[in-house]
């Protein structure tokens, strides 16, 4: 099992070449977090997104009113070059708060604290076991360059006869460090200890009863110009919700080790596995016949069912994939055919609209957008939008803030009256939602791998 976990480095003293803060976010109706696939930040298990650090901004954006929409990146730096260039609105993925990092960035009121230890093998040998700082250099200690820990070594280096500080080399990060030492491929590393006590779980034969440091807190992060932001969510951090939720959280993902070690371990877990649900196989193959990611397939379906292949509507429309039974029908099924049938004959469905709004819509990224609307409420209805997106003077080859309006217009007369429009009233907004959840979803899902 590969854990990945947050690269505490230093970022490079950049300064933000933006200013987006609180008033931009609540404008566009999103929130965008910068965080890594951890064991503890964001990961997916069973098709919903988990987390602490996810989590904790899912909250603060439903606060705030917005949308959330989530970055996966695998290096801190980069991170930080981002936020700093407008690519994200905050950084959370249990960040230290060191007096270095506030000379080129703004931290949020501490929401945890953890001090930082020495992982190492339990072992018998007293040549090969650590007891205190000063026998540090019984071992090579394996960390990243600029990054905290190796900053707390540099530190203490004048006490410490022989210290030996080994480079992590290339992508490898706190949690695959952790792992080495309990397969004994590395003799030590050094981690944050909520981050070492949860992996101890997962490899009983680890110590890390040496502290290296006293407690140190934990933010979230944000450029030093958005001074709206973060009044805003240090105000929000300090509500009891809010505190209530955080407590909550802690326990969930750090002091609940059984539960998380079974997600984690789990093949339906981004971590360590690589399946969205048990009928990817057919999924995959009926993507296939669309010509689409298969995990977009799979955000559709999720969408329509909750993979739930006994799912019934009260209009009718049944299974996995949620056909009316004239649809079905169209494509060689009934109601009893609930998995590998209805998840092919869905896969049929959404290639005849495929096909059908080519003429119309070239770009194929696009394109998506028209056939995920007809999907859930028929092109007729998308075909009047565009009608009423033209008459607005908006472009009807394009969804986001054009066709997307005229949908959404269809349930007042003034707009469904018009004699252009031809399939009358409908709750437009609840396909253009339908729209937005399997894109998001589908954000989602594109941890697991192709």
């Amino acid at each position: 099992m590969a854990f990945i976990g947050c690269r505490d480095s230093d970022a490079p003293e950049t300064e933000p070449v933006v200013s987006q803060d609180l008033s931009a976010i609540l404008r566009n109706k999103k929130l965008v977090l910068l965080t890594e696939s951890s064991s503890t930040s964001y990961f997916l298990y069973r098709a919903k997104p988990m987390g602490f650090d996810y989590e904790m901004a899912l909250a603060f954006a439903a606060h705030l009113g917005v949308k959330l929409e989530v970055k996966v990146i695998s290096d801190l730096n980069d991170m930080f070059e981002m936020l700093n260039r407008g690519e994200g609105d905050m950084i959370s993925c249990n960040l230290t708060i060191t007096p270095e990092r506030l000379n080129y960035i703004a931290f949020s009121t501490p929401i945890d604290s953890t001090g930082v230890v020495l992982v190492q093998h339990s072992e018998e040998n007293p040549e090969r076991y650590v007891s205190s700082k000063e026998q540090l250099g019984k071992v090579p200690i394996v960390v990243h360059n600029f990054s905290i820990f190796r900053q707390l070594l540099d530190n203490i280096s004048d006490n410490v006869d022989g210290l030996n500080v080994v480079p992590a080399s290339g992508q490898t990060d706190t949690e695959d460090l952790i792992r080495q030492v309990a397969l004994r491929e590395i003799d030590a590393t050094l981690a944050d200890e909520n981050v070492a006590l949860l992996n101890q779980h997962y490899y009983p034969d680890l110590d890390i009863s040496l502290p290296i440091s006293e407690s140190l807190p934990i933010g979230i992060a944000m450029r030093v110009n958005d001074h709206s932001l973060h009044d805003a969510l240090d105000a929000w951090i300090e509500l009891p919700k809010t505190q209530l939720l955080i407590r909550f959280l802690k326990k969930k993902y750090f002091d609940s080790p059984r539960e998380q070690k079974e997600r984690l371990e789990s093949e339906f877990s981004s971590i360590s596995g690589n399946r969205i649900s048990e009928f990817d196989e057919s999924i995959k193959k009926a993507a296939a016949i669309i010509g689409w990611d298969w995990r977009l397939l799979a955000a559709l379906i999720y969408q329509e069912s909750r993979f739930n292949p006994e799912a019934l509507s009260y209009a009718g429309a049944f299974g996995l994939m949620q056909l009316m039974p004239e649809t079905g029908a169209r494509f060689g099924i009934s109601p009893a055919d609930k998995t590998d049938a209805n998840v092919i004959a869905g896969g049929k469905y959404v290639r005849f609209l495929d096909n059908y709004w080519k003429k119309h819509i070239h770009d194929p990224q696009e394109r998506i957008k028209f056939v995920l609307a007809s999907y859930n409420i028929g092109p007729g209805h998308i075909m009047d939008a565009r009608y009423i997106a033209e008459h607005l003077c908006l472009s009807p080859d394009m969804w986001d803030a054009n066709v997307e309006t005229g949908l959404n217009l269809k349930s007042n007369r003034l707009y469904y009256d018009l004699d252009a429009v031809k399939n009358g009233y409908c709750r437009g907004s609840s396909a253009t939602d339908f729209v937005d959840k399997v894109l998001a979803t589908y954000a989602h899902f594109q941890m697991i791998e192709k």
